[in-house]
């Protein structure tokens, strides 16, 4: 397969941690889903997070793809150009 552009989205649940691996033109390659571990706090969480989207990267490179971006997507209010999460009804 030649190699793409793609972005490691993660999807942040209070119940569940997914993260996929997208293909600049749409094409899901792979999808984890675990346990959020959302009532373990907010280094706990991170740390899965993080895990997840070194897991992710190293599949990616593994084909020959190139992660050009990571998506974070959790419910709540976001101040997106501040970076800054206001409330989350999880974490």
């Amino acid at each position: 397969m030649p190699s793409s552009n793609t972005v490691v989205s993660v999807d942040l649940g209070g119940t569940h941690l997914r993260i996929g691996a997208v293909r600049e033109d749409g094409i899901v390659e792979e999808v984890e889903k675990e346990g959020s571990e959302s009532r373990s706090g907010s280094t706990t969480v991170l740390g899965r997070v993080a895990q997840g989207v070194r897991r992710m990267a190293e599949k990616v490179d593994a084909r020959k793809g190139k992660i050009v971006g990571v998506a974070l997507g959790f419910p709540g209010i976001v101040d997106c150009e501040k970076g800054i999460v206001y409330q989350s009804p999880h974490f």
